[in-house]
């Protein structure tokens, strides 16, 4: 608390007072931590280092060369890449089978609905009481209520 009353605060940093013996020095043991091994990807060169000394590069291979690395697919023989387009043939027309095989759900839903609100409106047009007015001037005493 002492040491705070010799420090006066200027323009939000924290000062010494004028006239003021400065703070005491503190003790502090530094300690250096061991530095990181550099991780790279094993087998491929390093190309530099960062400020903190890790790996941030790669080599890179022209396009020609990787086929010899073995970083790019082996060739296929015929027969392989024939199973696979017959493969992907079959699966293709199954995805459109079960595509087909929705939308034929989704209208025949449709038409049961659209079939069950006709026959709605038919039921509701038969339970209809009617009432024959032979004197036309009952209606022109009805309100919109009785008439509708």
């Amino acid at each position: 608390r002492a040491r705070l009353a010799t420090m006066v605060k200027v323009t939000g940093k924290v000062r010494p007072a004028p006239g003021a013996q400065p703070p005491a020095p503190i003790a502090a043991v530094i300690v250096e931590a061991p530095k990181k091994p550099i991780v790279a990807d094993p087998g491929v060169p390093m190309r530099g280092n960062s400020v903190n000394n890790l790996a941030w590069k790669t080599a890179k291979h022209r396009f020609g060369a990787t086929l010899h690395l073995g970083l790019h697919a082996k060739p296929t023989t015929w027969e392989q890449k024939k199973a696979e387009r017959d493969a992907f043939k079959a699966m293709k027309a199954r995805e459109k089978e079960l595509i087909e095989e929705r939308n034929n759900e989704k209208r025949d839903a449709r038409l049961r609905s659209e079939a069950r609100k006709k026959m709605r409106e038919e039921n509701e047009l038969k339970s209809v009481k009617v009432q024959k007015i032979t004197n036309t001037a009952k209606i022109k005493k009805m309100s919109k209520k009785q008439l509708a």
